[in-house]
């Protein structure tokens, strides 16, 4: 089962929710941020002490510096190299835009690997980590806690935020490398079908064409070497040229349709043959000249997918043996055991008889295709100048 893929106009809608969210959810913990910083250094620090005024000053900056650095966040993908290096600089000036830098931090961890995007990280890393251990007089006052221990949390902070990056351009990158594999797989899937429906086309075109082009063959040679024919009998073989030119005509023009890009597949000029109309196949051959005994003829109950391969074999067997045994007599014989249904057609040969290796015998081989595609079996024997081809094909009544 495929998983579908969402069209453009829904991929970009998420990708601005997602964006939003994640602006929407950097600017409020800056807030709390700011509040809880600030809130706790105006209560350790009296109104008429000398720090008051300095914190003062520095509520101010934070506040026009920390917009500054959440709207370098949300253009960190369209100036990827500014917008990173600016924000968690300007972070030294602002509590208020510290979880936007942070972030920012995360985006050049997560970017894809390459030796710019190695460097940018370490230095970016080692400009928030020095912000963060740094006593820098615009921080809230923190003579209570240990240099040392400011050092660790630091350390730990900028760390956990690269390798959160880090993980995150990994799990993107096993989310593309993913879709890669799925859309290499969907156009695998694509290129297999189409090549197995030009195979079946090419397979219908042999078939339908190569009958009907072999009996006009056989009337127009009839009209050339047989002098003694009188006005009606070449009357009623041009006739039948005439219709076997229009039939093969329809279908080459249904086969073109189809091969034809953005073309609609015409409709066939009648229903799709079935087992049954082997015996018009058969006085169609007779017609031609061709001599064919039908043995067995047991077709009550075929399905119809099998009746139509059975149709297409007995089709190719006859233009087979009317193009390499012309003149010899032909035998059908179709009887059904139990699941299955058997074709067999035998014809006499003086010659070594057409194989899958001589140059023009894919007709033999669309038989064995015909036959394996529908789960049956194809064999093909020649004894004592008797060549003998046999199809059986299961089915269920």
């Amino acid at each position: 089962m495929t998983t579908p893929i969402p069209d453009a106009r829904a991929q970009r809608a998420r990708r601005w929710w997602r964006a939003i969210w994640r602006l929407g959810a950097v600017t409020v913990l800056g807030v709390a941020a700011f509040i809880l910083t600030w809130g706790m250094a105006l209560e350790t620090a009296p109104l008429d002490a000398p720090e008051a005024n300095l914190i003062g000053l520095s509520i101010v900056l934070d506040l026009a510096v920390g917009p500054l650095i959440i709207v370098l966040y949300a253009l960190r993908h369209r100036l990827p190299r500014v917008a990173p290096s600016v924000g968690v600089a300007l972070s030294t000036f602002s509590t208020l835009g510290a979880v936007a830098a942070a972030a920012l931090v995360v985006t050049v961890a997560a970017r894809r690997r390459s030796r710019t995007t190695a460097v940018q990280t370490a230095l970016i890393a080692a400009l928030f980590f020095a912000i963060a251990v740094a006593p820098l007089p615009i921080h809230p006052p923190s003579d209570n806690v240990p240099f040392r221990e400011l050092v660790i949390v630091g350390a730990v902070a900028t760390a956990s935020l690269v390798l959160l990056g880090l993980l995150v351009g990994a799990r993107r990158q096993l989310q593309r490398e993913r879709q890669e594999r799925g859309l290499a797989a969907e156009a695998g899937r694509l290129t297999q079908a189409r090549t197995q429906e030009r195979a079946r086309i090419a397979r219908e075109m042999h078939d339908a064409l190569g009958h009907r082009l072999s009996l006009i063959t056989v009337h127009a040679g009839a009209l050339e070497y047989r002098h003694d024919l009188s006005a009606g009998q070449i009357g009623q073989t041009a006739a039948l040229i005439r219709e076997n030119t229009r039939v093969a005509l329809d279908e080459l023009r249904v086969i073109l349709g189809v091969l034809r890009d953005g073309a609609p597949v015409s409709p066939m000029s009648g229903p799709p043959p079935q087992a049954e109309d082997i015996t018009s196949l058969v006085e169609e051959a007779r017609a031609a000249g061709a001599v064919i005994d039908v043995e067995e003829f047991q077709i009550d109950g075929i399905p119809g997918a099998v009746g139509r391969s059975l149709f297409r074999i007995a089709q190719e067997l006859l233009t087979n043996a009317r193009r390499h045994a012309p003149g010899e007599r032909v035998t059908l014989r179709l009887t059904q055991h139990d699941s299955t249904v058997r074709l067999v057609a035998r014809n006499a040969v003086d010659a070594t008889p057409p194989s899958e290796t001589e140059p023009g015998g894919y007709g033999l081989i669309g038989v064995a295709e015909r036959a394996r595609l529908s789960g049956g079996e194809y064999t093909m024997t020649r004894n004592a100048g008797t060549f003998e081809v046999s199809v059986v094909i299961p089915w269920q009544s």
